[in-house]
C-alpha cells in the first residue's frame, strides 16, 4: 500500500478533497454525541483553513482539520474504518498529533482525549482557566483538576480539555 500525506492550506487544494474528507469524518463522528460540527462539506470548506489528510489510491485513510484561533485549533480528526487502513491510519494520525500538538490545540473530550493524550497530549494539557478565552464560549463549571471543565455543545454538556500550545 502507498500512503500519501497531504497538505491543504487553500481553499481550491481543500476543495478537490472536500467530499471524501467529510464523509470520512461525518462516518467518525456519528457515534460521539454532539457529532460532527459541519452539517455539510461546503460549511466544513467554509470553516477551516488547513487540512492534513493520508490518503491511498485517491481514497482519505485519515484527516486532521485546522482554522486558524489562537494559532492553529485542530477541530476535526478522524481515520478510516476500513480493517484494511484501519491500523496505517491510526499510526498516522498518532504521529500527526504527537508532532502538531507542539505549534497547534484541540478541545478534546470522550474517545479523542483519550487517542490525543496517548500520543503525547499528556504533557501539553491547558489549565482550564484559559478555557473561556481560547475557545470564546462560555464555561459552564471548571473541575477541580485544574484541566477538565464543562461547556456546552450543540445543546449537550461536556467535560472538555485543552491539550496543546495556543497563542495567547
Amino acid at each position: 500500500m502507498s500512503f500519501q500525506h497531504l497538505r491543504l492550506d487553500t481553499t481550491a487544494a481543500r476543495g478537490a478533497w472536500q467530499q471524501p474528507t467529510h464523509a470520512l469524518l461525518a462516518e467518525a463522528y456519528r457515534e460521539v454525541p454532539g457529532g460532527l460540527h459541519y452539517a455539510s462539506a461546503e460549511a466544513m470548506l467554509a470553516e477551516t483553513q488547513d487540512w492534513e489528510l493520508l490518503t491511498q489510491a485517491g481514497q482519505v485513510c485519515a484527516a486532521l482539520l485546522y482554522k486558524r484561533k489562537h494559532g492553529l485549533k485542530i477541530v476535526a480528526l478522524a481515520a478510516s474504518a476500513d480493517p484494511a487502513l484501519r491500523q496505517p491510519s491510526i499510526a498516522w494520525l498518532g504521529d500527526r498529533i504527537r508532532r502538531r500538538l507542539h505549534e497547534a490545540w484541540i478541545e478534546v473530550s470522550g474517545r479523542a482525549e483519550t487517542f490525543v493524550l496517548r500520543h503525547g497530549g499528556d504533557r501539553l494539557r491547558i489549565p482550564n482557566d484559559r478555557a473561556a478565552r481560547l475557545t470564546g464560549k462560555p464555561v459552564l463549571a471548571l473541575h477541580a483538576d485544574g484541566f477538565h471543565y464543562d461547556r456546552e455543545i450543540q445543546g449537550l454538556r461536556k467535560s472538555k480539555l485543552i491539550v496543546g500550545v495556543p497563542c495567547a
